[in-house]
């Protein structure tokens, strides 16, 4: 007997444009697993049903929903964290709403709370509600037969997650560490991070226990799962030193740098400094992923990003010298962003790829409601074209194609450029990329023999030079 059904939905029930979709959809969000782990702990079954993981071993849509409706949970929770899984995640509450309309269907995550209302207007014969915020508290009131109740729980009450709970098993996957909860300090425009608050009423950025990490970390090795992405903006606001000694110290405690086989993090160029990258080195860091977004200080300027591109340069130096593997991301479409602007992005990638910065990501921006950006798009000149859930819904609909040309998925134009001129600019950015091959090749090899005293395993494999490729030949067809 299982007592809660979690489901990581597909972007569509359809097998096909699932598993050639034009958006990533094989991570399962930390939130999800946190919440199962906590039900645990408070007595309940639960289960983890990763839908795209189960189109990816051959199952049919009709085999994955009699999987489903095997199980007669008293509450299935559907995850809505990103907008490409929206459609996805009604059609299944559709789907299992029809066989069993007693279970109680409920979304959660990021974007179902931000477009809760219109959610529940639109779909509430399949959904009986939409836990904004954090879900652990409201899950568990609705089990007990209350109204949801909406709390912020004391962090390390929030229970380390154990990747067993995943069905499919997640063979070879990276797994995702979350250390922190509440705002990101940064002021950055287009993005929620700096006002999830209010959705969760967690007003301050709060990090789990040092003891917390080296938990779930153990959960994660234990289960044979030894590529770790630490992906949260635990590097945001104070404490920031203090935090990565106590980390170094308890990996030295607990053994984890030679447990690992790569440990990634992501971070604000410029927000750590060369002691403490050195300190992360020596914890068994492999690469660090800085969202630079613009090479243009004006456009950072005006949408409140707190770096400049010589900021971006000195970290990425200070990082590849330590041995760790620098990855950069880009952004177009920004307000204000003319062609002059694009080509000091493309000379800045340039000046980073000289001291080994990796170009990855580089996509067109996408403006949400909720965002600073779209509430002052009128000020800063920004036509929005997709606003409702039902426009962003077109984010589950499209299918991969060669460089990325979707048209159809950018959210606005700008007084300097159209839709198109978005996308060329995108596009333009990536052919100065892969030009910058044998100029990252150069900058990395003397850092090789380094690297590799570290991690002896990447040596037999030749990965650093298999990711600078894998980096520069995967950015062609990545949206984001």
């Amino acid at each position: 007997m299982i007592d809660v059904l979690l489901i990581h939905p597909p972007n569509r029930l359809d097998v096909d444009l699932c598993l050639n979709s034009a958006l990533p959809v094989e991570v399962v969000g930390y939130g999800l697993l946190h919440i199962a782990a906590f039900l645990e702990t408070e007595g309940y079954s639960v289960r983890v049903i990763d839908v795209p993981g189960l189109f990816a071993q051959n199952f049919t849509t009709e085999e994955v929903l009699s999987f489903i409706r095997s199980y007669d949970p008293e509450l299935i929770g559907i995850e809505l964290n990103w907008l490409h899984f929206s459609r996805g995640a009604i059609e299944m509450a559709q789907e299992l709403k029809k066989s069993n309309p007693n279970i109680p269907i409920v979304l959660g995550g990021t974007h179902a709370s931000l477009f809760k209302e219109e959610i529940l207007y639109s779909y509430s014969p399949w959904i009986d509600e939409v836990i904004q915020g954090e879900g652990e508290s409201s899950l568990l009131s609705m089990l007990e037969g209350a109204s949801p109740q909406t709390e912020c729980l004391e962090i390390d009450r929030i229970p380390p997650y154990d990747p067993s709970v995943i069905i499919p098993k997640r063979e070879g996957r990276t797994m995702f560490l979350n250390t922190c909860r509440g705002s990101c300090c940064n002021p950055c425009m287009y993005c929620l991070g700096n006002s999830i608050h209010e959705f969760t009423g967690r007003t301050t950025l709060t990090r789990h226990s040092t003891d917390w990490v080296a938990e779930q970390l153990q959960l994660f090795i234990e289960g044979g799962y030894t590529d770790i992405g630490l992906q949260d903006p635990w590097t945001s606001g104070t404490g920031v030193d203090t935090y990565v000694e106590e980390l170094a110290t308890m990996f030295d405690r607990e053994g984890f740098s030679d447990q690992l086989t790569r440990f990634n993090l992501e971070c604000l160029p410029g927000a750590l400094n060369g002691e403490q990258l050195h300190i992360l080195a020596e914890m068994g860091v492999t690469d660090i992923d800085y969202g630079c977004e613009s090479g243009s200080d004006k456009v950072l300027s005006i949408v409140n990003r707190p770096v400049t591109t010589q900021k971006m340069i000195d970290s990425i130096e200070k990082t590849a010298a330590q041995g760790i593997i620098p990855i950069t991301y880009w952004m177009t479409g920004f307000p204000r962003e003319t062609s002059a602007d694009i080509s000091l992005t493309t000379r800045t990638i340039r000046r980073i790829a000289k001291v080994g910065g990796i170009p990855h990501w580089i996509t067109p921006i996408v403006i949400t409601p909720g965002t600073p950006l779209y509430k002052k798009r009128k000020s800063l000149g920004i036509q929005q074209r997709l606003h409702t859930f039902e426009d962003f819904s077109i984010y589950s609909q499209v299918k991969k194609k060669q460089w990325a040309w979707y048209p159809e998925l950018i959210s606005h134009s700008t007084e300097e450029q159209s839709v198109e001129e978005i996308l060329m600019s995108s596009i333009t950015l990536k052919l100065a990329s892969l030009e910058c091959r044998d100029i990252i090749l150069k900058a990395i090899k003397p850092l090789e023999k380094m690297f590799y005293n570290r991690h002896p395993d990447w040596e037999v494999e030749n990965r650093i030079f298999r990711s600078i490729d894998y980096a520069l030949k995967s950015m062609k067809g990545t949206y984001f």
